[in-house]
């Protein structure tokens, strides 16, 4: 079962709407439940407003977390703000990371239009410590859309590389071969130049599904999150998954001011 915590930001308001806030908990914390294609999602809606200290904040929030937990939720999709509660609680916040492994062909074809390379002057990089199978799926399914594929792994994964080589001729190679420009796409660790495929901070892509499959999504849940759980309850298959560039909200990050 999968939790949603999401956050309601309210204005500081007068003294009647604090006091109300500050007395009434069914004021402050709304529950709810829903199916997506048979799996049960429970929800937490969290009313906050300007004159919370973090310390309030965090109150509330792990008072959230533990109905989402009681409810039977074990994975959670969380705000970056109650990340380190939920893990408190022995509660998983969902990572984008697992279903990013299952979207190396949505990804290879965003990275090429934005590059502007055509099939014949792309060399794919794919570099991890062990290939799952959603990621062998994903390789084999974009091997005939280009050049060239190189492995990266402390796996030799001989079985990959013979599928590669006897159903599309392409031989794991190396090098890159003359004239083609490399995509690099890293799910372990972080390579200088290499798209991160982790999931975590250092990745800059973002999961999106069709509308029709995000109408249940509750009000301020984080999406990319949300696709990843629909991904891991199987409510969504990887080849439904929409790989984007996350969009900068922080203008002073985008222009590099910190």
């Amino acid at each position: 079962m999968f939790g949603i915590l999401t956050i309601e930001e309210r204005p500081r308001g007068g003294v009647r709407e604090r006091l109300k806030l500050r007395l009434c908990s069914r004021c402050r914390i709304r529950t709810g439940m829903y199916t997506e294609r048979m799996t049960l999602f429970v929800t937490a809606r969290v009313a906050l407003h300007g004159g919370d200290s973090p310390a309030r904040r965090q109150k509330y929030l792990t008072r959230a977390l533990l109905h989402l937990k009681r409810s039977g939720a074990h994975r959670v999709v969380v705000p970056p703000e109650a990340a380190e509660a939920a893990v408190r609680l022995a509660l998983a916040p969902v990572r984008t990371g697992a279903a990013l492994r299952a979207c190396i062909p949505q990804t290879v074809r965003l990275l090429m239009a934005e590059r502007g390379l055509l099939p014949e002057q792309t060399c794919v990089v794919v570099q991890a410590r062990k290939f799952d199978r959603s990621m062998a799926n994903g390789v084999l399914t974009v091997a005939p859309q280009v050049r060239a594929i190189r492995l990266i792994s402390a796996d030799s994964e001989i079985a990959l590389r013979e599928s590669l080589l006897g159903d599309f001729g392409i031989a794991c190679t190396g090098e890159a071969p003359e004239g083609t420009e490399s995509i690099c796409l890293c799910f372990d660790g972080e390579v200088p130049g290499a798209e991160d495929m982790s999931g975590g901070e250092g990745c800059r892509l973002a999961l999106s599904a069709p509308p029709e499959r995000l109408a249940s999504m509750p009000e301020g849940a984080a999406p990319s999150e949300y696709v990843a759980a629909l991904f891991l309850s199987g409510a969504i298959a990887g080849p439904d998954i929409r790989v984007e560039r996350k969009v900068m909200l922080d203008m002073r990050e985008e222009n590099n001011i910190i």
